[in-house]
């Protein structure tokens, strides 16, 4: 009998760096013919055109437009944007052997909670991106039956904290798509946008906070007033208005408005070109519409586009705090640019297999969020990094861009590999140990205390007893319970479950009032969400006797 896998994520029709990874994988999976897959795709909806094209089971997370409950049962929560209002129904009418995530802790770690998880086997490649990782992560972690990471460095760093408490997998680093390529000329590739003449410092990175677009147009500001160069421009390819930084603001108050060139794609025809940052909607300068904007998540190029954009680069700079991998750096060395990328995190291995220019770290500074330490750069050796490879003669720059290629082939080279690796690890997943013919979990909560109990006796007996799952005893969501009751006071949870506060999307550092009886109210929840679902089960259970 054929395995049978559910796959959740960004829809694999979109181009996000989480969509592409699961397209590229999912895609060589199912022409094995060895597996029964499904897909619980985010940011898409059952009528999207796009769906047509895929041949497996797939589930759209997106809510019907009409429905208001549904929309408004959708919007209640960021959560259920990455899946968690449906994923209970979606996990009950596939009945998957295995459920498989690639993405941040907050938005698949409701899969660790749901009701049907002693159902499935759950395998999830964490991308961890900086140290030390948060307690939660690593307690939920070792629930997992086969935790995968996308770098060599992220095991290591998980490994140090756990210890032989997790089920370890391979790390199955991405590989850049076959459209990833030099151009034959580069010259000839730059006057095709008007950009003959010039030298580009190129970076393509979303705009959010622990992207530094601050530090790198402090950094592209000294090069100007250090070289005197009047053919050097700094091109981002990002996004604004998003998550992140005012992009206008920092242009003014570095002075480098006419120097930094930005991806516009026109929303009627696609044309897609490199312009001086613009605000609001311009004309089209390929079909005369007044209908481009900025390149931005929902108005994004393709792969093709985006490998367009590399190859106008004579180097990329990947400048951030952190990263789980850093998809650019595989993709820009893939076609024959130069990498440049902070010494920390997953850019460590990364850059230094692209043969690269580590840039040095300045400091390491505490996330209040996360706990994780973040990278400070440090700004002046990017700088001496940038004025030493730029006056390098264009020889000696192809010289490095072939090496940077070459890298790339050798590490990251195939999608094949990365899929291999995955049907190795589900084939080697033993399925039989979860089942959804599997005892019900259908009980009455658990509410007669023993008197003069202690705080951690009275959180044992609700985790054990009156929730019935004695295995939370000694979690962090039990340990955390304990903290709070001894404090008195609790901060904002995720997703009506008391499980999670240190995400900065959720919390909002608002204390409450935390008693016995608040803790009982959370278990109590946990029990009537648990029985609902499970008398779902009890009766398809019984259609398909």
């Amino acid at each position: 009998m054929k395995k049978r896998v559910l796959f959740c994520g960004d829809f694999t029709g979109l181009s996000t760096g989480y969509a592409v990874y699961w397209r590229e994988v999912i895609n060589r999976l199912y022409q094995t013919g060895k597996y029964e897959i499904a897909e619980f795709a985010s940011y898409v909806h059952h009528n999207d055109p796009r769906t047509n094209n895929v041949p497996w089971h797939l589930y759209c997370n997106l809510p019907d437009k009409d429905d208001q409950a549904a929309v408004a049962e959708y919007e209640a929560s960021n959560l259920n944007h990455f899946g968690a209002w449906r994923f209970e129904y979606v996990a009950l009418d596939f009945k998957p052997d295995i459920v498989c995530g690639i993405r941040d802790f907050w938005m698949e770690s409701f899969i660790g909670t749901s009701p049907f998880r002693k159902c499935f086997d759950w395998m999830w490649m964490a991308p961890c991106d900086a140290e030390p990782q948060n307690e939660t992560w690593i307690d939920v972690f070792a629930t997992t039956d086969r935790l995968l990471t996308y770098t060599d460095w992220a095991r290591g760093v998980i490994k140090k904290q756990a210890g032989d408490h997790i089920n370890y997998g391979k790390a199955a680093s991405p590989s850049a798509e076959a459209c990833f390529v030099p151009v034959e000329d580069k010259d000839a590739h730059k006057e095709l946008f008007g950009l003959q003449g010039t030298k580009i410092i190129g970076t393509v990175m979303r705009n959010q906070r622990r992207k530094l677009y601050p530090d790198l147009f402090k950094v592209f500001r000294k090069y100007l007033d250090q070289t005197k160069e009047v053919n050097t421009y700094l091109y981002c390819h990002t996004s604004y208005p998003d998550l992140g930084w005012d992009i206008p603001a920092l242009l003014q108050e570095n002075g480098i408005q006419h120097r930094t060139l930005f991806t516009y794609r026109c929303k009627s025809c696609g044309h897609a070109y490199p312009d001086l940052f613009k605000q609001g909607i311009s004309t089209c300068n390929a079909c005369g519409q007044h209908s481009v904007v900025l390149a931005g998540v929902n108005n994004g190029l393709d792969s093709e586009g985006l490998a367009k954009v590399y190859n106008i680069f004579d180097v990329y700079v990947q400048y951030a705090n952190s990263e789980g991998f850093g998809m650019p750096v595989v993709e820009a060395a893939s076609c024959g640019v130069p990498v440049m990328a902070v010494d920390y995190s997953a850019m460590s291995e990364t850059v230094k297999r692209v043969n690269g220019i580590p840039l040095k770290v300045a400091a390491l500074s505490k996330e209040l969020e996360t706990g994780c330490d973040r990278a400070i750069p440090d700004n002046d050796y990017l700088l001496s990094k940038l004025v030493e490879f730029m006056l390098k003669p264009n020889g000696m720059r192809r010289r490095d861009g072939h090496l940077a290629r070459q890298g790339a082939q050798e590490h990251y080279g195939s999608w094949d590999n990365v899929a291999k690796i995955w049907e190795e690890e589900i084939d080697n997943l033993d399925t039989g140990l979860h089942a959804w013919n599997c005892p019900l979990m259908i009980r009455e909560a658990n509410q007669n205390f023993p008197d003069n109990m202690t705080n951690e006796q009275f959180v044992n007996f609700l985790f054990a007893e009156t929730l019935g799952q004695p295995e939370y005893v000694g979690s962090f969501m039990a340990t955390r319970m304990l903290r709070d009751l001894n404090m008195g006071t609790s901060g904002k949870s995720q997703n009506g479950l008391y499980f999670n506060e240190d995400s900065v999307m959720f919390s909002r550092n608002h204390m409450n009032d935390f008693t016995r009886q608040h803790a009982l109210e959370h278990i109590l929840r946990m029990v009537d969400y648990r029985n609902t679902w499970e008398n779902q089960r009890r009766l398809s259970l019984e259609s398909m006797s």
